[in-house]
């Protein structure tokens, strides 16, 4: 799978297991960094930043655990789609996103 920007792949239909775990993946490592960014540097700006990408990470970690479990329903879909959106209007509102790459 060639490697594409978080925000394209939000945009997309793709639902594959594998290009899913890569999102969550890249959303994890994004807040990692936002909280290493956040604690050096503790400003209200950072720190909106910060708990937007929790809740994204909360959605990609139950997602993660979902694809652990096996559990692949109508819930995991719907949490799929609610990722997506929240990365969508995470960039709507900020425009931060757009050189991540999955």
């Amino acid at each position: 799978m060639k490697n594409i920007r978080l925000l394209q792949a939000a945009s997309s239909e793709c639902t594959n297991k594998t290009f899913i775990i890569r999102m969550c993946e890249c959303v994890k490592d994004r807040l990692l960094e936002l909280q290493m960014r956040t604690t050096f540097r503790p400003t209200s700006v950072n720190e909106e930043t910060l708990c937007e990408w929790e809740e994204i990470a909360d959605v990609a970690n139950d997602i993660l655990k979902k694809y652990k479990e096996d559990e692949i329903d109508d819930e995991l879909e719907d949490m799929i789609v609610d990722m997506k959106e929240k990365i969508l209007d995470y960039h709507m509102n900020y425009q931060g996103i757009s050189k991540l790459v999955i």
